[in-house]
Formats: structure tokens, C-alpha cells, sequence
């Protein structure tokens, strides 16, 4: 019998792996005070009423009969929500489909499911650093490669075989997106390789594809979170062959996402067209974004799709503009720098789409700080990723 006063030990993890030395999180708290947010592209509009009446309706349903229970895989609502997202993604089968706790969650079952401490992967950047974070906790093993488009890619994975490849689809930050048939090819040429697609900003590329494939090594993760307004609710989903969601099922949490979620989910699913609208105007006002950011001297992809466009400075450091942008006008964007996003230089910033008055008042804002005469095209943005984009040609 120990006799030992001293509390237990917490087990030790190796942070290094993540490079994290702080919690991770969405917003300090000083940013979490700013009115404004553009950072981390929330949605900023007003659900469709329907979503907004099913979210009040159940609470008031659950709440007199005395409690709100468990969610359960058996529900109705589960079943009709995975029928709906099959009809939505072009799937044959429910068993296609897991939900999760948002896309987050996804990821993480993923990464356990298949990473083992010495296996191999691939994380082209610029890209999502909480994916990085997530995969560096199962493997020491990740190379950052700088990647901007399909034959880049396609260079890298000549390289070294790799058990997996995460991408974000469009990428996050810099709107580059991957075709079915680019995907598909991928898939067959590297069959030993688990492509996962993070599809989290698809609706907002007018042209998107669901990636709907049926092959055994690509899983497409997509979310309620960011185009259907449902972030504070926590509900997103992975979908696969069947064989292969069997198996990431094993490891899945049996208390997310919860039943008003997915009543949430559901709804938004049935108002589609109402979605639609408010991604169809989203898509326009990106392209003026685009437009009136190049015109007081920002170096902008002008094919850049999704739900951020990333901007660089010709002067001045990103880290001035955002504390300018925070401090005078109560605006937040997020400086991009470091490995996740292969940028040592601090001049370019990510910009979270918005409805089209809040970025007027962003762009009023950066022409207060930068009013400097305009730069050249750079070449950040290589032949390899400014396809021609329907969105940009429409509106000219």
C-alpha cells in the first residue's frame, strides 16, 4: 500500500509533436470580444425561418416533457437524417454515412482509426492547422509540403508512398479546388493511400462536387457548421464505402451529435432553396470582394473559391493590419504565417466571407491602413491554380 501524499500525475504527452505550447483555441479572449469576426468564417446571415422554428419548437416540445435524453443511432430522426444526406451527396446507402460532433470529430475518428506512430503522411499546406495538430498526435511522420493546386500534388506523392493525405476542399486559405476526375485519378493511381477530403466549405463553390467516388481509401468529411449556419450546434458527418465505415464506426462517440441536432440538420437539409440563395449571393460578393480588395493594392487569387480569400500586403506586416483592423474598427481577420500555411514572410491575412455590407466596412477599414501605391501580380498564385472559374467569368 503506497504512502505517499502527493496527487497522482497527469500521463505525459509529447506536445512537441503538435508543436503546441498553449490550449488550442477558436478565439483568445480578446478576440472573442470583437464584434466583427472574420477569422475563422463563421456564418454571419439569419438562418432560414424553418431551421429557426424547428430549434425553438423542440425545446419547448422536449422541456415539458421534463428532459432532454441521450441521442440515439435508433431514432427517427437519425435514420431520416442520414436518408437525406444520402439524397444530398448522391449516395446509394445510409450505411455510407457516419455523424459526428461536427467535422472535427470526423477528423479525429479518421486519424485514430488509421494512424499508428510510424505511418507516414502526407499534409500539403497552406491548409487547416487544427487537421495538423490532430494527425501530429497519432504520427511523428508529416511532411508540409507546399502544394497550390492538382500538379503539385500530384509531385509530391511521386515522392514517397504515404498512408494518408488530408485535404481541404476548397482549400483553406487559398480557394484552389480538386475536380472528381483529378480525385479519381488519384484514388487509382495511389490505392495504398487514405485520401480524406475535408469538404467543410464545398457548398460555397457554386460547381462543387460531393466526391461521391465508392472507392475503399477516399473519405469526404463535410459539416452543418459552416454553410448551414449549425456551428453551435455541433453536427457534421463522414461518408465512405460502406466496408470502410464499418470500421470507422468501431471508434465513433455514441453521444454526438445530439437529437436536436439533428432535427436542425434535417430542416436545414428541407430548405435547401433558401440555402442556395444565400450561397448564390455569398458567391457574388466574393467576387467583389476579390475585385475591390485588388483595387486599393491587395495581391489577391482571383479564382479563389469556398469561404475565405487570402490577401497580401505590399507593405506593412499582417500582424499591424490585424491589430489596426481589431483596435480601430472592431473587425477580426487572421494573420497567416508559419508552417501550416508555408509562409515565413508576415504579409498576408485570411479573410472570412460575410454578407456584402460587413465587408464593405472591412475594405473601407484596410483602405484606412492601406493606401500605399499598388504592387504587382505575385506569384504565390501560380498558373496551377488560376483555373478559369465560372463565378469570375459570370461576372465580368
Amino acid at each position: 500500500m503506497s504512502t505517499s501524499t502527493a496527487p497522482p500525475e497527469p500521463a505525459q504527452m509529447d506536445l512537441t509533436r503538435c508543436k503546441r505550447s498553449q490550449p488550442y483555441e477558436i478565439y483568445c479572449a480578446k478576440d472573442f470580444a470583437t464584434p466583427i469576426k472574420l477569422s475563422v468564417g463563421e456564418y454571419d446571415g439569419e438562418l432560414p425561418k424553418p431551421v429557426r422554428e424547428t430549434v425553438i419548437g423542440y425545446f419547448a416540445e422536449h422541456l415539458e416533457s421534463g428532459c432532454l435524453r441521450y441521442p440515439s443511432d435508433h431514432s427517427t430522426v437519425t435514420r431520416e437524417l442520414k436518408e437525406a444526406i444520402c439524397r444530398y451527396n448522391s449516395m446509394l446507402s445510409e450505411d455510407q454515412v457516419i455523424l459526428t460532433g461536427g467535422s472535427t470529430e470526423a477528423l479525429r475518428l479518421i486519424f485514430d482509426t488509421y494512424l499508428e506512430d510510424t505511418d507516414k503522411v502526407l499534409f500539403p499546406i497552406p491548409s487547416y492547422s487544427n487537421a495538423l495538430n490532430l494527425i501530429r498526435l497519432r504520427t511523428r511522420r508529416v511532411d508540409t509540403v507546399l502544394c497550390l493546386g492538382f500538379d503539385m500534388l500530384c509531385q509530391a506523392l511521386q515522392k514517397s508512398p504515404y498512408k494518408l493525405v488530408y485535404l481541404s476542399q476548397p482549400n483553406n486559405p487559398t480557394g484552389y479546388v480538386f475536380s472528381m476526375d483529378e480525385m479519381e485519378l488519384l484514388a487509382d493511381r495511389h490505392p495504398g493511400t487514405v485520401f480524406v477530403l475535408d469538404g467543410c466549405y464545398l457548398e460555397f463553390d457554386r460547381h462543387y462536387s460531393v466526391y461521391a467516388m465508392n472507392r475503399p481509401n477516399v473519405i469526404v468529411v463535410r459539416t452543418f457548421s459552416k454553410a448551414f449556419g449549425l456551428a453551435g450546434l455541433r453536427i457534421g458527418y463522414l461518408y465512405s464505402r460502406a466496408d470502410v465505415v464499418a470500421r470507422l464506426a468501431l471508434l465513433r462517440d455514441p453521444h454526438l451529435p445530439s437529437e436536436l441536432a439533428k432535427v436542425a440538420a434535417l430542416t436545414a437539409l428541407a430548405s435547401l432553396r433558401q440555402y442556395e440563395a444565400i450561397w448564390e449571393e455569398l458567391s457574388r460578393t466574393r467576387v467583389w470582394l476579390i475585385d475591390a480588395l485588388q483595387k486599393i493594392g491587395l495581391e489577391v487569387n482571383p479564382n479563389a473559391r469556398g469561404m475565405f480569400v487570402m490577401a497580401g500586403l505590399h507593405e506593412g506586416t499582417n500582424k499591424e493590419l490585424c491589430d489596426f483592423l481589431r483596435e480601430q474598427h472592431q473587425i477580426l481577420v487572421k494573420p497567416l504565417k508559419g508552417e501550416v500555411f508555408g509562409l515565413e514572410e508576415a504579409r498576408y491575412v485570411r479573410i472570412g466571407m460575410a454578407g456584402k455590407e460587413t465587408l464593405q466596412r472591412l475594405v473601407k477599414a484596410i483602405g484606412a491602413f492601406y493606401s500605399q501605391e499598388r504592387r504587382g501580380a505575385s506569384q504565390l498564385f501560380p498558373a496551377d491554380c488560376r483555373r478559369a472559374n465560372p463565378d469570375i467569368c459570370a461576372s465580368r
